[in-house]
């Protein structure tokens, strides 16, 4: 990019030839003001010399190739934002042309076609802006055109206003997902990470024995890698496990994971791993398509409405607090620390407190098949006494050698045929 100095009376110009060679030449002016126009004349068309031929499309896919690269985040998402609403329209477009007037009506048309909720289309212009702010460090845009205010990109909210409201699960489904003999142990477990610990749905799918640790008064579940790297935050957090959630782990240890496997775990094991099939192995990390599907399948078996597997992480956040729990610590099981404020680096919360709230989570299993299959008025299920009654915790640690009698169980179950009835109720 060209730029100017002063050199005794005269003002002088630096900048990038043709042949991509480093020039200096005097603007032969005292003049300030009609040097930095000169200036700004000559970064104009180094920019058309070097932008002519890139278009908005192959900058677009190189750029996603080098984030790539350098192990970003989120770039499945980007990738498809770009290539599903970005490139259709603006790809053809030369990158050092573009202009604000263009980005407005794009981002109308999308409007106009309302194919998108409005928070989706700031999410897509947010990747784009990213995009061309790398363009424009690279030197291939002059003026950066994303300038959109909410006069074009229309109001922050949700394309279905009502929506959020039930995007909830109540305490009677909330057990029938983790509990009913409808839906396979595995996925159970699945669901009760994300509803007794509230889990990401990647975080489900990249949990490991090693990550559970022995504590007092609660196992520590240490989230440290989701299922493409670290977290959606990129830092660790310690998460109470739930005395409901350490006994479906531990029978699911016990004899679930031996069922799916055919043998005992190790601790460099996945906890939810998949089950063979004719696509592959056992034993693989589910990928989000897999839970996702899966989902829906549980779903439609128990007659629920549709909801997002996130909305399980919503309802454990909802039931904690209507119970409850502490609003500023349950943030440190969920989210830790946002950084937001200095003090938040400078607080680490004692792990008897962060149990505390989370043992006021009121989601228990039911003692008999019959008590989970109550009605829609059902509140809260009947106590398992061994859990909230002061005697030893369930297993849920100890050595990984399955115990005694674990070769009998696994030949006893079979792989899955057998998972999808097999209760650890």
């Amino acid at each position: 990019m060209a730029s100017i100095y002063k050199r005794g009376n005269l003002w002088w110009v630096a900048f990038v030839d043709a042949n991509q060679e480093k020039k200096r030449a005097s603007l032969n002016t005292d003049d300030e003001a009609f040097a930095k126009q000169l200036c700004r004349r000559m970064t104009a068309r180094e920019v058309e010399i070097r932008s002519s031929g890139v278009t908005v499309e192959s900058f677009g896919r190189q750029w996603i190739e080098e984030r790539r690269r350098l192990g970003g985040r989120d770039i499945r998402n980007e990738e498809q934002r770009l290539r599903d609403h970005v490139f259709p329209t603006l790809g053809p477009v030369p990158l050092a042309s573009l202009r604000a007037s263009d980005l407005r009506d794009w981002a109308i048309e999308i409007r106009i076609a309302n194919k998108v909720a409005p928070k989706t289309l700031r999410n897509i212009y947010g990747v784009l802006r990213t995009m061309i702010r790398s363009a424009k460090i690279a030197g291939f845009v002059d003026t950066d055109p994303c300038i959109l205010t909410k006069a074009e990109l229309g109001k922050n909210k949700d394309k279905d206003p009502a929506w959020r409201a039930t995007a909830v699960f109540n305490r009677h489904e909330v057990v029938q997902l983790f509990s009913s003999p409808l839906i396979p142990c595995d996925r159970r477990i699945v669901n009760a990470l994300a509803v007794l610990a509230g889990l990401r749905q990647g975080e489900v799918c990249a949990l490991r024995w090693s990550d559970l640790e022995p504590r007092k008064p609660l196992v520590a579940l240490m989230v440290s890698r989701s299922h493409d790297g670290p977290t959606k935050t990129e830092s660790t957090r310690q998460v109470p496990v739930h005395p409901t959630l350490a006994m479906l782990l531990s029978q699911w240890r016990e004899s679930g994971w031996c069922a799916l496997m055919g043998r005992p775990p190790s601790p460099a094991d996945l906890v939810v791993p998949t089950a063979k099939t004719s696509r592959g192995r056992a034993g693989r990390q589910r990928t989000m398509s897999m839970i996702y599907k899966a989902w829906t399948k549980d779903l439609g078996k128990l007659g629920f409405r549709k909801r997002r597997y996130h909305d399980l992480r919503r309802t454990f956040i909802s039931l904690a607090l209507a119970d409850g729990a502490r609003r500023d610590v349950l943030e440190r099981v969920t989210h830790q620390a946002l950084a937001t404020r200095a003090i938040d680096l400078y607080t680490t919360l004692p792990w008897a407190a962060l149990c505390t709230e989370v043992l006021k989570l009121d989601l228990r299993l039911a003692e008999n098949k019959e008590q989970t299959a109550l009605d829609g008025n059902y509140d809260k299920a009947v106590v398992v006494q061994s859990v909230h009654s002061g005697s030893q915790p369930p297993v849920l640690l100890g050595g990984f050698s399955g115990g005694g009698g674990s070769r009998t169980r696994v030949r006893k179950c079979a792989y899955s045929r057998r998972l999808r009835v097999c209760s650890i109720v």
